[in-house]
């Protein structure tokens, strides 16, 4: 398929592929439409105008006035504001709200497959990230915003996946930035003591990130402004492939500094976008394929895992893999899923052929494994049904791996230490089957360690 691919933006597809763990998406307002019941598409400009026309007038407001505000982008909400500044914020965020209650407000679908089958761990937007958060299912979102008035010392890695809001704060409930006001308070920040948000700056050096600015409205001037809380402080400021994927042109001054630091730019956002997503459904029918084919054990051991655990689950994943293991981890993200056939098939087929069953044990997976509809349940009866199958069960067959320092919360919100005597004492109730955790030896493990002293 790569061979029939645009050779203009061949190079920015396969960059994608190769790199799809450390690539963060910048996502704008214009990813967005409003698109009422027997209604033309129109931008969320074009929604708020015809809304306050609707209310209150034109107020003055010539054709001119008009194509400020549709075109203008942040400026020319601002240009709305002029001819109604009475209550402006308030009716601003009825309007939003009804569209939104509505279901009115939508994301462009091509960008929608595209970060649904790619999964990214975070995205970063200067739009309402409620939005985003309700419309992309295939990841369980949590918010953050960028707060002029603080450090923003968070580290990221425990809110993950996470919408992360670079302009404005969600304290007063502001879900939108409407005009430059909030970008002046933003900008404004970035020249006091504290000029760069750590905690995001330290996730991407961390993990080598790459920027792809997608769907993106934000003009030159702007986006420099974007890119010192992210980059600054971090060596000579170069991006390592980054790209900007935008339907619209661009001036020459800012094709050269995006080549300055080292951005791959292509226009065809609906083209490229559209063949990454068909290459990586290929990729994964591909090893799914290889997966459901019956044959010898190729896998050193199954990784079995929480989904709220799989940042701690990767960690591990990276660590075995390091030591020369071969390991069968839900890399793709499924297990946030809800449970399904072809996703417990394809669980099926990885423990058939794993030879060693690998559970992360957390106060999550535990809680979960009590919930017999839950995947993890289900996946822990599944591993039961493959052990049966032995017709000579081997001595060793799971090698739990236990984290240091989890606790385990109870329906009365009790919490109890996860140790390895807590999980023996469910085994020994057979809560956890026998087999799996019982008189069994245990790795313990920290998340702060860099590598697991672990043997297969």
């Amino acid at each position: 398929m790569m061979d029939a691919i645009n050779s203009r933006y061949k190079k920015i597809v396969e960059n994608l592929i190769e790199m799809k763990d450390v690539v963060v998406p910048i996502l704008g307002d214009d990813i967005f439409y409003v698109m009422k019941e027997g209604e033309r598409k129109m931008s969320i400009h074009e929604y708020l105008l015809e809304s306050f026309v609707e209310e209150y007038g034109e107020n003055g407001m010539t054709k001119e006035d008009k194509a400020v505000v549709t075109n203008g982008f942040y400026y020319g909400l601002s240009k709305l504001e002029r001819f109604f500044p009475d209550d402006f914020e308030t009716d601003y965020r009825c309007y939003i709200r009804k569209a939104n209650k509505q279901g009115w407000i939508r994301m462009e679908d091509t960008i929608k497959e595209f970060l649904e089958a790619f999964r990214f761990p975070l995205l970063i937007t200067t739009s309402p990230f409620n939005f985003i958060r309700e419309q992309l299912t295939t990841q369980n979102y949590v918010s953050y915003a960028y707060s002029p008035k603080s450090s923003n010392t968070e580290r990221l890695e425990n809110q993950q996946p996470l919408i992360y809001h670079i302009f404005g704060t969600v304290a007063d409930g502001a879900e939108w930035v409407f005009d430059e006001d909030k970008l002046l308070e933003f900008l404004h920040s970035l020249h006091n003591e504290d000029t760069t948000s750590k905690g995001l700056r330290q996730y991407m050096e961390s993990k080598n990130c790459r920027l792809l600015a997608i769907g993106c409205n934000l003009p030159d001037w702007l986006f420099r402004f974007l890119w010192y809380p992210i980059k600054s402080g971090s060596g000579n400021g170069r991006q390592k492939k980054g790209y900007w994927i935008n339907s619209r042109e661009i001036t020459e001054s800012f094709n050269d500094f995006l080549d300055n630091i080292n951005f791959y730019t292509a226009s065809e956002v609906k083209d490229i976008l559209s063949t990454a997503v068909a290459l990586i459904k290929d990729i994964e029918q591909e090893e799914e394929t290889m997966a459901l084919t019956e044959g010898e054990v190729c896998y050193d051991g199954f990784l079995s895992y929480a989904s709220e655990d799989y940042l701690i689950a990767k960690k591990l994943f990276n660590q075995l893999t390091d030591k020369g293991y071969k390991i069968w981890f839900d890399k793709k993200g499924y297990a946030k899923l809800e449970a399904g056939d072809k996703y417990m098939r394809k669980i099926k087929a990885g423990l058939a052929v794993s030879k060693y069953y690998i559970p992360l044990i957390t106060g999550k997976f535990l809680k979960k494994i009590r919930d017999s509809s839950s995947n993890l349940s289900q996946e822990l009866d599944l591993a039961k049904e493959h052990y049966a199958s032995f017709a000579n069960p081997p001595e060793r067959y799971s090698v739990p791996v236990l984290v240091e320092g989890s606790i385990y919360k109870d329906e009365n919100l009790t919490s109890t230490p996860v140790t390895s005597a807590l999980v023996e004492g469910w085994a020994k109730f057979e809560i956890l089957p026998r087999p799996f955790f019982w008189q069994i030896n245990m790795y313990s493990y920290s998340t702060e360690d860099t590598s697991i002293d672990f043997t297969l």
